[in-house]
C-alpha cells in the first residue's frame, strides 16, 4: 500500500483548509472527531457513496484538518 500524502504543519494553506471546511459532509466529520476522537472511516454516517466519502476524507486529510492512520 503507498503512503498517504499529509502536509507539513508549515505547508497547510488557509485556502486548502476553507475549501476542505465548505463542504457540509467534511464539517459533519470535523465535528464528530472533535467531539468523539478518533475512529474509523467506515463508521461515519454522511448519506453519500463510498466513493464520495473517500473522497471527503482525501480533501481533509490533504488540506491538513485530519491524519489518516491505516490499521
Amino acid at each position: 500500500m503507498r503512503d498517504l500524502f499529509h502536509p507539513k504543519r508549515s505547508d497547510i494553506e488557509l485556502t486548502a483548509v476553507m475549501h476542505a471546511l465548505s463542504d457540509p459532509a467534511r464539517r459533519k466529520v470535523v465535528g464528530a472527531l472533535a467531539a468523539e476522537g478518533e475512529r474509523a472511516c467506515g463508521t461515519f454516517d454522511l448519506g453519500v457513496t463510498k466513493a464520495t466519502a473517500s473522497h471527503h476524507f482525501k480533501v481533509l486529510r490533504e488540506a491538513g484538518i485530519t491524519m489518516t492512520r491505516i490499521d
